[in-house]
């Protein structure tokens, strides 16, 4: 999804802009059927990771509809902050966010998630 920082940054330092569209990004046809298809088979999982602000407006919808009564069970993460800002802005609670857009910071940020977590003891 598109932001204006480029753009506004670009204009205050008086340099001349213009801008093609090259592509569309759009939900794949086939979600709902798929994350339906992941709960029904796998269950409601742990941890749910978005990788882009795109992919929180696109399958929000459909995991509402999926998981409504599971939704708050699974702990979201987030690739960065610009996609944590949108998961807020949907409406969704971040677990936890990586400090950098890669793989290794990801794990980082969803192990130190796991192990702030209270463990059950037994009952």
């Amino acid at each position: 999804m598109r932001r204006e920082t480029l753009p506004s940054a670009l204009s205050a330092a008086n340099i001349p802009l213009t801008e093609l569209r090259v592509y569309q990004t759009t939900a794949h046809p086939d979600i709902g059927k798929r994350l339906e298809a992941y709960i029904t088979e796998q269950g409601v999982p742990e941890f749910l990771v978005f990788f882009s602000p795109s992919g929180v407006k696109f399958s929000q919808p459909a995991l509402q509809k999926l998981a409504a009564n599971d939704l708050s069970k699974i702990k979201i993460a987030a690739i960065g902050p610009t996609t944590a800002e949108a998961m807020t802005s949907a409406g969704l609670a971040v677990a936890c966010t990586a400090e950098n857009p890669n793989p290794q910071s990801l794990l980082t940020a969803i192990q130190a998630n796991m192990a702030a977590q209270p463990t059950e003891g037994p009952t």
